[in-house]
């Protein structure tokens, strides 16, 4: 792209200096790099020059209260006012608003795996530049699987992942649907800083976890991204206040029991607590209905650590609970290695999402994914 307008002409060396300084080394960047930051980079700057998105932005926000006192809802209508005024796509506005300075922009309109979640509010200060709430599935198995204090943090079972943000696992942020399925409150989502995890931007060729085991195995296998973007967890001061939240609590335990017995006696007990008939849980879990049928009732019936981890999703099992069902079988997860580490990463923090939300990122990824074999339901 560079080699098209010239980098070493004036109007190439002025469009160059636009890069934020973690784009320094463009140089590594794949020509696809090159043509998607022109397309959210560059454009927008172009499109929307800074004195006059100010001005309509300040205009448009002034119908709010302004720019401190605009609710997220009131953001995302003046992001698409913006968009189809300068004639950009939404997130060019956004990306635009948030690199002159409005910082709750970052809130609105979040896309992430392809798709938007709800928008939330926070306390603007509480993100420095290049941080953000929201990763994708794929960033949080990489943060689980090269960051021992990332990996000593989730298996707190202090942590659910729920709409794509890491979230203290609290009644005041965290509520479920009739399925179990966890979604963040209305109170989490218009004080995020209060119970997120902040994460920071860089690019997976300046990663963090180069050089680490396996790292090069995972990336072959992970989801594609837009310009190589990766989202780390660092010990930041946010992050270091959540964590003395939970620093002398002890792993969640709650309606924890010791279920004696065998594996087929504790889904028995775990499905009647539940009060989960075996096609509502065939239904949870993508365990056919025979299947979960044989293993209450044969001990000695074969299955496979897919299997097992999917009854664990549909059960909705802490991680305590979760960890001890799978302790009656002979599946070590530690001896799996990559793919271990991220079955462990969704028992610890994701257990409360779909089980199709799971398998859809665990393929994206090129890990196998959570249920029975077909042939066998």
């Amino acid at each position: 792209m560079m080699k098209m307008i010239g980098a070493n002409d004036n109007l190439g060396r002025a469009i160059q200096c636009q890069i934020a300084a973690n784009t320094a080394d463009s140089d590594k960047w794949k020509a696809v790099d090159w043509m998607e930051w022109q397309a959210k980079g560059v454009a927008p700057r172009i499109l929307m020059p800074a004195k006059t998105t100010r001005m309509k932005a300040d205009e448009l926000l002034a119908e709010y209260g302004g720019a401190s006192e605009a609710g997220i809802v009131d953001y995302e209508n003046v992001i698409d006012e913006l968009a189809e005024l300068f004639d950009v796509s939404r997130q060019a506005a956004k990306v635009r608003l948030i690199d002159l300075g409005y910082a709750k922009a970052e809130g609105a309109y979040p896309f992430v795996d392809g798709r938007y979640v709800r928008g939330y509010s926070f306390e603007p200060e509480s993100l420095e530049k290049n941080q953000t709430f929201t990763i994708p599935y794929a960033d949080l198995f990489k943060a689980y699987c090269f960051g021992r204090e990332f990996k000593r943090l989730i298996d707190t079972g202090n942590f659910v992942f729920a709409d794509r943000h890491l979230v203290l696992n609290d009644e005041r942020y965290i509520v479920r649907d009739q399925a179990g399925n966890a979604a963040l409150s209305e109170y989490a989502l218009s004080h995020m800083d209060e119970c997120c995890v902040v994460f920071t931007k860089g690019y997976s060729y300046q990663s963090k976890y180069q050089g680490a085991r396996y790292y090069t195995q995972f990336m072959r296998n992970a989801a594609p991204v837009d310009n190589q973007v990766e989202y780390s967890f660092e010990l930041n001061n946010h992050n270091k206040v959540l964590l003395d939240q939970i620093k002398n609590a002890k792993r969640r335990s709650e309606a924890l029991r010791r279920y004696p017995g065998s594996f087929a006696e504790t889904l028995v007990a775990l499905q009647k607590d539940r009060k989960l008939s075996n096609k509502q849980l065939a239904d949870r879990s993508l365990v056919g209905e025979k299947t979960i049928q044989r293993l209450r009732n044969d001990e000695e019936y074969p299955t496979s650590v897919q299997t097992v981890l999917a009854l664990c999703v549909g059960l909705k099992l802490p991680l305590p609970e979760a960890e001890m069902f799978l302790g009656k079988t002979d599946f070590k997860l530690n001896s799996m290695k990559g793919e271990g580490y991220v079955y462990q990463c969704v028992l610890s923090a994701c257990t409360e999402n779909s089980i199709y939300e799971i398998n859809e990122m665990l393929e994206a990824n090129g890990i196998t994914p959570l249920g029975s074999d077909p042939d066998l339901q």
